[in-house]
């Protein structure tokens, strides 16, 4: 059976990104945020949500100025203990 990519698109308010490097692994995140559920008593304000990505797509993202409104591109990729997971796979200012 050949594989196929599912790939989504979702425009957001991009707080910053930030990678990493150790033990051989490497990787990256990207930070959104979202406006609480008014109805969860436990939060308040805005949830902060990390997203993976590639190490890579950081340097890509030098000259974006954060906070910024993107479309991320989001493909579903196999996460730990084989859980599907959202990852980052492009970053793109939307320009006012």
């Amino acid at each position: 059976m050949g594989q196929t990519s599912m790939s989504s698109f979702v425009e957001v308010n991009v707080l910053g990104m930030s990678r990493y490097q150790f033990d051989g692994n490497s990787g990256g995140k990207v930070f959104t945020h979202q406006q609480t559920d008014v109805t969860n008593p436990d939060v308040v304000g805005y949830e902060v949500i990390e997203y993976p990505c590639e190490y890579s797509l950081i340097d890509q993202c030098r000259n974006v100025p954060f906070p910024a409104k993107c479309r991320l591109e989001f493909v579903v990729a196999r996460g730990s203990r084989g859980r599907a997971v959202m990852r980052v796979q492009g970053v793109s200012l939307i320009k006012s």
